[in-house]
This record gives C-alpha cells, sequence and structure tokens, in this order.
C-alpha cells in the first residue's frame, strides 16, 4: 500500500500522474492523481464475501476536499462493516432493467407467442399492435428510460393522461 500519512491539501498539491496517497485516519481510505490533472478521493474495502472493491468518492474540489472525503469514507467504512456494499450497489443501479428494454422484451415474447390472454390463447395481431403503439407512443417516450425498480404509481398514473396536459378527449 505504501506510506501513510493524513492526507492534507499540500499532499494533494504534491501528487504526480500515477500516484496514490494513503491516509493514516481512515484505513483503506486515500486520493490519486490519474494521468490528468484530476485528484480523486477513493475507499478501498473488502466486501462480506471477501471481495476488493473501490469506492470512487469524488473529484478534489468543492465539496470534496481531505476533510470531507475522509468523513465520507468513514460513513462508507460504516457501511461496509454492516455487511453492505456501496460499490456493488452502484453496479446494480447501473445494471437494472429499464422500462423500455422490458417493453421490448414483452414486445419479442407476445409476437412469439408466450404471452397469453385471459382464456389462455396467444395474443393475435391486432392486439400486438396496439399494444406496440402504446408502447412507442406513450410508455416509452416517458419512462422508456427510467430503470424498472424506480417507477411509481405516480409515474404510471402520467401516461395514463391524456397529452398535452388538460387536453380533452372528444367522444
Amino acid at each position: 500500500m505504501g506510506e501513510r500519512k493524513r492526507i492534507g491539501q499540500r499532499h494533494i498539491r504534491a501528487l504526480r500522474p500515477g500516484q496514490v496517497v494513503w491516509d493514516s485516519a481512515v484505513i483503506g481510505f486515500g486520493a490519486r492523481r490519474q494521468r490528468s490533472e484530476v485528484v480523486s478521493y477513493f475507499v478501498f474495502y473488502r466486501t462480506a464475501e471477501g471481495r476488493q472493491r473501490w469506492q470512487t468518492i469524488g473529484r478534489h474540489g468543492a465539496p470534496w476536499v481531505p476533510d470531507t472525503a475522509r468523513d465520507e469514507a468513514r460513513r462508507l467504512r460504516g457501511d461496509v462493516a454492516r455487511g453492505e456494499d456501496p460499490a456493488g450497489k452502484k453496479q446494480a443501479i447501473r445494471k437494472a432493467v429499464t422500462v423500455g428494454e422490458l417493453c421490448d422484451r414483452y414486445m419479442t415474447d407476445a409476437k412469439a407467442g408466450l404471452v397469453l390472454t385471459r382464456f389462455g390463447e396467444a395474443k393475435k395481431a391486432s392486439t400486438l399492435a396496439i399494444d406496440e403503439g402504446r408502447i412507442a407512443r406513450h410508455i416509452k417516450p416517458v419512462l422508456g428510460r427510467r430503470a424498472v425498480a424506480a417507477v411509481t404509481v405516480t409515474d404510471s398514473e402520467i401516461c395514463a393522461t391524456p397529452w398535452p396536459p388538460g387536453r380533452r378527449l372528444v367522444g
């Protein structure tokens, strides 16, 4: 790991490209400068399963200075001590299935005859065309990029309202 010292502004300014400085106050906390002039704070830890992880706290500069980054590293180490995996959570959020992807899977399965009606039969082509149009015009534009787990009841109600808001349907 190298030499450990309590990281301060002087240590941050002295970092050269490719260099890492480790903190003596919080185990696993450090700062590194890669090829550019940007310095990032990080915390290195092991999960309950023994996996090694790097969690980037942020770039040096407001709000991240050595003291605030050290406090955040302490908080993250506390989460790890409770059995959580902060970096794993971040990865799971990035890899989460979006509403658009789910709609695409639904249409693929429906066209393959895997989505059944309440009578146990495959959906007809006309019903699939209606489903595809509703997905393309109403669901994907509003919720397509959002993670499925992040959709709320209020979000689903937005898709059900006529667009533009306040316009009445005739009939």
